[in-house]
């Protein structure tokens, strides 16, 4: 039995990030299938778990890989324009899924979401980048759906660390999750990398490959632009002390 749903599951992380001109959803490639989320029987490494939604921006989720699957196709579907439109999408799905129990609903219970985008701030008047979080955690519907707050590292951990919340507290000692963006792109994409380093290191839900999307303004092509940066963590971590690290980039639609 895929206690699961359909597609195994993705008991796995993502680390997502934001300030005004740039944000980072970043995950990796396995999914794993089991009786339980806490009986994982095998799994796989070659899922491309990191979604580009064309109209807005990067995708990734942790929890029911199916129910994952359908969120993000119901996102790529429409013209999103508010966060409210993200809510009743999630809230529908979230319905359906229980009413009908295709996937199973421990499962989609602790699902969540992470969706990077482009939004026109009417304060700044300027668009600026913006990371939406869709969790069912919350016991106050109105707030399943909501902006990441700008320049603090937040983590959809793997569940045996949500089970020993000892690796959360040891983690966020090593590292300070606050980050003040500065326009250093390299110093906050090496802190990402080091906290998909430790994650990876201690959960057998996460696999070696690192895979960082991006949306950032650039200042030579005048507009936010996207970008994709997939390889082994220890590759990224060599090539960041290298000074290369964006060689690995590539700039999608």
């Amino acid at each position: 039995m895929d206690y699961y749903g359909k597609g195994g599951d993705d008991v796995s992380v993502v680390i997502s990030y934001v300030s005004d001109l740039i944000s980072f959803v970043v995950t990796d490639t396995r999914i794993s299938y089991g009786l339980s989320m806490d009986d994982i029987k095998y799994y796989k490494d070659n899922k491309d778990k990191l979604y580009n939604i064309s109209n807005m921006g990067w995708c990734a989720g942790v929890g029911a890989n199916g129910f994952i699957n359908y969120i993000k196709e119901e996102i790529s579907s429409v013209n999103i324009t508010s966060t409210s439109e993200v809510q009743m999408i999630y809230k529908n799905a979230l319905e359906k899924s229980f009413r009908f129990k295709e996937y199973n609903s421990d499962a989609v219970s602790m699902t969540g979401l992470v969706v990077s985008t482009v939004t026109f701030n009417s304060e700044l008047c300027t668009p600026v980048t913006r990371v939406i979080i869709l969790s069912s955690d919350n016991t106050n519907d109105d707030n399943n759906v909501y902006y990441l707050n700008k320049n603090i590292i937040y983590i959809m951990y793997p569940i045996n660390y949500i089970n020993n919340t000892k690796l959360i507290d040891d983690l966020i000692t090593k590292i300070n999750l606050n980050h003040e963006f500065n326009g250093d792109v390299e110093e906050i994409l090496y802190k990402i990398l080091t906290i998909f380093s430790i994650i990876s290191s201690n959960s057998n839900g996460v696999s070696k490959i690192c895979d960082i999307g991006l949306q950032y303004y650039s200042q030579t092509e005048n507009k936010f632009v996207k970008g994709r940066i997939k390889d082994n963590i220890d590759i990224l971590i060599e090539s960041y002390y290298n000074k290369n690290i964006f060689a690995y980039m590539q700039i999608v639609e």
